[in-house]
């Protein structure tokens, strides 16, 4: 229960990293170019040219998520498994367990906003998302707790990757410029 808890802890704090080197790169002093509005200038007026970003398409990003909710499902359950192991072994008859269950709900949560977000060009926010895996984390490591001794809790474990790429997608989604319903 211990390691559950740290986890979901370690994965909060860790989640509010991807924010704080957004907002610093978002900081950049913009370059001040002379315009044909400005009086000073002699440039004669021209067209304004505007670039529209458009997301990627739906399927793309889903697969792009789908393919990083699978890494990082199987790959929490192996380092879960292999951290509970090393630095709290139980000596039960299931060492490593709580571990790869662990890791199987926050894996998906590190590993998809980054897929989607890749997949979009970079285009959306990567915090945005981050925020929204956390979430999705939390209420997959909630709901797997309180369901631990019925098949409640594995219906959590298998749908919080799956909440997980469509929380990203649509944060990606939403964050990108020009989307739809913007």
């Amino acid at each position: 229960m211990r390691c559950i808890l740290c986890a979901a802890l370690v994965q909060t704090v860790f989640s509010a990293v991807p924010l704080v080197a957004q907002q610093s790169l978002a900081r950049r002093p913009e370059a001040r170019f002379a315009s044909a509005h400005d009086p000073r200038s002699r440039l004669a007026p021209a067209p304004e040219l505007v670039v529209v970003q458009q997301p990627a398409p739906v399927p793309a990003l889903g697969m792009a998520g789908i393919l990083g909710a699978s890494i990082g499902f199987f790959g929490g359950l192996f380092l879960g498994s292999n951290v509970e192991n090393e630095f709290l072994p139980c000596g039960c008859d299931d060492p490593g367990l709580a571990g790869a269950l662990v890791g199987a709900v926050v894996g998906p949560g590190l590993t998809t906003p980054l897929a989607v977000h890749l997949a979009n060009g970079g285009r959306g926010s990567l915090a945005t998302g981050y925020g929204w895996a956390a979430l999705v984390s939390g209420a997959g490591m909630l709901g797997m707790l309180a369901g631990i001794r019925s098949e409640v809790g594995l219906w959590f474990l298998l749908a919080t990757p799956v909440a997980q790429v469509v929380a990203a997608v649509a944060s990606e989604r939403a964050t990108t410029g020009d989307a739809p319903g913007r």
